[in-house]
């Protein structure tokens, strides 16, 4: 099946995705993808986009049809929207508010945590449970509540290490790489002229400052993501 859902090259240059960082910000490891220098400002080669994007899009739809999970991972401002509805649209966890340290290396305490989130969930809702204590025990629990709901809302339902993960600017998510780096969790990551490729599995070179940008890559993810969906048996 043929990925007819990769954006055109015009689609992305319409999209601002090749603007790059200014020149002084670059890492030399970008070079390959880089187009030329125009007033200081690295314009990137949207032949590559398109091309590592179509690679990644491949990747995502052959693991969601063998039932596997992406994790997407999007906390700067310009990427929250749209990594929580895209996320949402394809049914697959999510971190949005901060990356949560340990959530692939230290799996049991972040376990323990979405249990306790999950726990008081139930029991604000059970009036036989809020029977028993005051309002300030009751407005203490939905504090609680609040706090690991912000953390972990997207990954409340995530029952195992996800078998990818989709970061927006790897740069700003280091930790994020690293982590999945360290568990061998492969990296699908947009990444601008400062970041170090070498770290990324399917790196697909873009701005990733930009709104537009971020989200004909995210949607170009998604679109696989519910494609593989379509071929589980």
């Amino acid at each position: 099946m043929e990925l007819d859902f990769v954006p055109s090259m015009q689609s992305l240059l319409e999209a601002g995705a090749h603007f790059g960082h200014q020149a002084t910000r670059w890492n030399p490891k970008m070079k390959k993808y880089i187009f030329l220098k125009k007033d200081n400002v690295h314009i990137i080669d949207l032949k590559k986009t398109q091309d590592n994007l179509t690679k990644a899009c491949e990747f995502v739809r052959n693991l969601v049809k063998n039932n596997q999970t992406v994790l997407y991972v999007g906390t700067k401002k310009q990427a929250v929207q749209i990594v929580r509805q895209q996320a949402e649209k394809a049914e697959v966890p999510f971190i949005v508010n901060r990356w949560i340290g340990g959530l692939l290396t230290n799996n049991k305490i972040v376990s323990k945590n979405i249990q306790r989130l999950n726990s008081l969930e139930r029991d604000l809702k059970n009036q036989e449970f809020l029977a028993k204590y005051t309002k300030k025990e009751i407005a203490d629990f939905k504090d609680e509540y609040e706090e690991l709901f912000s953390l972990y809302e997207g990954v409340k339902d995530m029952k195992k290490l996800p078998d990818a993960i989709f970061v927006i600017d790897a740069h700003h998510e280091k930790t994020v790489v690293a982590e999945a780096n360290k568990k061998n969790i492969p990296v699908i990551a947009l990444i601008d002229t400062n970041a170090d490729p070498s770290l990324i599995d399917y790196p697909i070179p873009a701005n990733d400052d930009s709104f537009k940008s971020i989200d004909i890559i995210t949607n170009t993810i998604t679109q696989a993501v519910l494609n593989g969906r379509k071929l589980q048996k």
